[in-house]
């Protein structure tokens, strides 16, 4: 599988390289951080007891980048997050938190109490954000990606770089989160064919890919199954017009155990036999 030259910068970022910057964009804030009991945000901002907060956080040892770029008119949120994303999925081991739109909360406390930018705020429908566990040769990265366009327009993303001074104790998964899609029916062909592309690389290399959906638009979780599945077999009969075959279906419904999303979704696995 390609490894972008914009990945590999990133991950040596605690050397003196730069985090990954979208073609055109510009940086428009950059800083270090280094803290031994960092509340890192794994969970949407909201209103507890009258003070404005992540609805969950775990503390964390890290050192590492933060780094605001302005991305302006030349990009959606989405085709923001999709780039950024790539270049860290080959090294995501596990997805600790993800949402979309208004499931995030509220984007001035992203941008105010929790990045301390404020040129990240925005409407709450127009953000997404991300939360990865990245192992690269035995070291743990912990990435956080933030996207928002502004209300006139502008777009922004945000990206948190930290290396793991205290590794996690976690058990690293089997599976591997390729990619996440939200809307199968207006999936552009272009990212569809980068999608085909990535999997036919991923099964060379004899791994098994998963396409499991989630789904969350009945209160019972028995009919979330069926429209999940249907979800997961919609985006396969998209990839086996372009040559894809030999994809493992699965369904979670409205179970969550790649994020806390509540967004209609597939995502693409890849499980090493």
């Amino acid at each position: 599988m390609r490894i972008s030259v914009f990945l590999l910068l990133s991950l040596l970022s605690f050397y003196g390289y730069s985090t990954p910057l979208f073609p055109s964009a510009v940086v428009f804030e950059n800083s270090r951080i280094a803290e031994a009991r960092f509340n890192l945000a794994i969970g949407g901002m909201e209103k507890q007891n009258g003070v404005w907060q992540p609805e969950k956080t775990l503390k964390v040892a890290i050192e590492g980048e933060r780094q605001t770029h302005e991305i302006g008119y030349s990009a959606s949120v989405h085709e923001a997050f999709e780039f950024y994303s790539n270049e860290y999925k080959s090294f995501v081991v596990q997805q600790l938190f993800s949402c979309e739109g208004l499931d995030c909360g509220s984007s001035a406390q992203w941008a105010n109490g929790y990045f301390g930018v404020r040129e990240l705020y925005g409407p709450d429908k127009e953000q997404r954000l991300a939360v990865w566990l990245l192992d690269t040769e035995g070291q743990q990265e912990i990435v956080t990606l933030y996207v928002i366009q502004r209300g006139n327009k502008k777009v922004y993303a945000h990206v948190d770089a930290f290396s793991l001074t205290q590794p996690l104790a976690v058990d690293m998964p089997r599976s591997q989160l390729i990619d996440t899609v939200y809307n199968i029916d207006k999936m552009r062909t272009d990212a569809l064919r980068d999608l085909a592309k990535t999997i036919r690389a991923i099964q060379s290399e004899d791994k098994n890919v998963w396409l499991v959906g989630h789904a969350y638009g009945s209160t019972e979780q028995s009919e979330n199954m069926i429209a999940s599945k249907e979800l997961a077999q919609a985006l396969a009969e998209k990839l086996s017009m372009l040559g894809v075959v030999d994809l493992n279906i699965d369904a979670v419904g409205m179970l969550s155990p790649l994020g806390g999303t509540s967004a209609d979704r597939v995502a693409v696995l890849a499980v090493v036999n």
